[in-house]
């Protein structure tokens, strides 16, 4: 089959490309951003390779969203970086990471090396698509079980170019994954459902769970589509997940489908799933980033890159900003970059204060001096002040909605709280903090069980990133609001 012409792009594209993602005066190659309505994509790549690339992202997510019914429209934008080659990323995370994606309050970032991208099978382009499945699905499924989310993202990462004419299937078999199933048994679901109580696991019991979760989806699909998509429609509105399931498949045992699934994976047809290539038509803005604004995207890829053995990323993202203020110090990015590498916290209000002074149009300054107003237990009145304003020039920034939610509570407003924290979980429905704002305000108005409702959705979206102590404090509240919102 012959390479799609993105893929041909990027093999010419990082041919004697330097060893680091560094800016053009310090030996590296130019930097592009290009922007657009779903994408914000920033890479060393030349123009024609930045293009084709971001093109690709908008088809992919396309032919995701047409895997729900095109009944989801997320809203806002993915970031994205995309270095020259795989030699580039290990700077930033460890050779075995081929692609990686953070989620903080600062939104979703996706980043991955091109060269490492640039074939059906590579590493790089499943974790893309697997984590776009997972972006994407968040705004449709508001209830996902550990089992179902990884299952399906599993199956949707296998989307690739199949054909002559450039059209697109997914749902082939994951050879690595049925090799590992046959021989270890797949789990029962009976061991998916209680993956979150599982605790810490192995490698290798990790292995076995995604891959059993990657296999009854799968099955499920091919073998009861109708009721796997009714169990989904239960999930979408936020139905509790075993009773999506016990109302879907009502009058299937799990012993009956377990011994199903094992033949399935013996002798099961695996039927792929067949997109038409249609024209993407994506219009984009493209501008080309100064030196300063690079040592700027540096520093937050050391910060938001997986954790590195003996690496210093704290560090490496302050001797980036030292090269970004020698190149422009008055900016706006490189000042807010400078303050997330502080870590004392009158330093932090210190230079929160000083944003709002240099840059009183950006509710980014405003949000940071909320947030430290409130850790310093400033002045009710400046709290709420600065949230106003930090909403006021980000109308649109969920974190600030979330925290002016939090004043309004803090005043016993809950009323006046629901709508702007509801807001900012249809913005972002990954961020379980905004969940568990939007459980506190609904029990504040006595609707105790759609609190404990929100607190699951904020635990299903925990599943992977949540702190233990967060995640103790979202169980100690759900048992609070079953026993009525005091």
């Amino acid at each position: 089959m012959r390479l799609p012409g993105l893929l041909a792009l990027l093999l010419v594209a990082c041919r004697h490309v330097p060893p680091r993602a560094e800016c053009a005066s310090h030996q590296g190659t130019a930097w592009r951003e290009l922007q657009t309505e779903h994408f914000l994509l920033s890479t060393n790549l030349d123009a024609e390779a930045a293009r084709a690339s971001v093109l690709e992202l908008e088809r992919n997510r396309k032919v995701l969203l047409d895997v729900f019914g095109q009944r989801v429209r997320p809203p806002g934008q993915v970031e994205v970086v995309v270095l020259q080659s795989h030699e580039q990323l290990t700077e930033f995370a460890q050779d075995s990471v081929s692609a990686y994606f953070s989620l903080t309050g600062d939104g979703p970032l996706l980043v991955f090396g091109a060269e490492s991208y640039a074939s059906e099978a590579a590493p790089a382009r499943r974790v893309v698509l697997h984590e776009l499945a997972h972006h994407i699905s968040r705004y449709e499924l508001l209830r996902q079980p550990r089992w179902f989310a990884e299952g399906l993202a599993g199956y949707l990462e296998t989307l690739r170019p199949y054909g002559e004419k450039g059209d697109l299937a997914m749902g082939e078999v994951d050879s690595r994954k049925l090799a590992f199933l046959l021989r270890r048994p797949p789990l029962p679901l009976q061991v998916l459902w209680a993956w979150d109580d599982a605790g810490d696991l192995s490698a290798e019991a990790l292995q076995h769970r995604y891959a059993s979760a990657w296999l009854w989806t799968h099955f499920l699909l091919n073998r009861h589509a109708e009721r796997f998509s009714r169990f989904q429609a239960g999930l979408a509105r936020a139905v509790e997940p075993r009773a999506a399931w016990a109302e879907a498949f009502h009058g299937v045992t799990e012993a009956t489908l377990e011994s199903d699934l094992a033949e399935y994976a013996r002798h099961g047809a695996y039927g792929m799933r067949s997109f038409k290539a249609e024209e993407t038509q994506v219009t984009h803005r493209e501008r080309m980033l100064s030196d300063a604004e690079v040592h700027v995207l540096r520093s937050r890829l050391f910060l938001r890159s997986p954790p590195r053995v003996g690496a210093g990323p704290l560090a490496s993202a302050r001797r980036e900003l030292d090269a970004a203020e020698q190149r422009d110090a008055s900016s706006f990015a490189v000042k807010a970059a400078r303050y997330e590498t502080l870590e004392q916290a009158p330093e932090q209000l210190a230079s929160a204060r000083a944003l709002t002074v240099a840059h009183p149009e950006e509710g980014g300054a405003w949000r940071r001096l909320n947030e430290q107003l409130v850790n310093a237990g400033g002045p009710p009145a400046e709290i709420k002040a600065a949230a106003v304003k930090a909403l006021q020039w980000s109308a649109s920034d969920p974190r600030a909605l979330n925290n002016l939610a939090w004043v309004y509570l803090s005043d016993g407003k809950a009323p006046t709280a629901i709508p702007l924290v509801t807001k900012a979980v249809k913005l972002a429905p990954w961020n379980a903090a905004y969940l568990d704002t939007l459980a506190s305000a609904l029990a504040r108005v006595g609707r105790c069980s759609d609190a404990v409702a929100v607190e699951r959705r904020a635990l299903d979206v925990m599943a992977e990133r949540g702190t233990p102590a967060f995640i103790d404090g979202v169980k100690a509240r759900i048992s609070g609001y079953e026993k009525g919102c005091q």
